[in-house]
């Protein structure tokens, strides 16, 4: 019996898990990956003074998307609502960031380990938002891998 054959059988069976569309396991997330990006942003520009327009400009989206997704955060609980005229990061949008920016970067290191050069940026930001913190871990733990034993990297290039 060939390999499909046999996985075919076994996703006929009741063991299987409850198919879902990928935008269905995405909105099962509890923050879009447009919220993520701005999280990670206002993270990575946190020891400045965080205005709209400086955003606006970061994220090169419109003024009128800054603010809409600002209220969606203080909603959220991400951001402070009490800054004014200023973007602030709550407790649990810091938290939030420094996940986002740690996932991004085990990411990119990945990509470059594996010999990616061209769109590694499209390729981080699109891989980033489709994984959780155990995807993130088992990654980080292969870039430790490369790292120790460099020469697997030759098999890459």
């Amino acid at each position: 019996m060939h390999i499909v054959q046999k996985l075919l059988i076994e996703l006929s069976g009741d063991t299987m898990e409850k198919f879902l569309t990928f935008t269905e396991y995405i909105n099962k997330n509890m923050n879009t990956p447009n919220e993520e990006d701005y999280i990670e942003m206002i993270y990575r520009l946190q020891d400045q003074k965080i205005t709209n327009s400086l955003l606006s400009s970061k994220l090169n989206v419109k003024p009128s998307s800054i603010t809409k997704m600002i209220n969606k955060l203080i909603c959220k609980k991400l951001i402070l609502n009490e800054c004014i005229g200023e973007i602030k990061l709550s407790e649990e949008g810091k938290k939030l960031g420094e996940r986002c920016i740690r996932r991004h970067i085990i990411i990119e290191s990945f990509l470059k380990n594996i010999g990616i050069k061209n769109n590694l940026l499209l390729h981080t930001e699109v891989i980033e938002h489709t994984i959780d913190d155990e995807i993130t871990d088992r990654i980080d733990l292969l870039n430790d891998i490369f790292e120790k034993n460099f020469f697997l990297k030759d098999y890459f290039k």
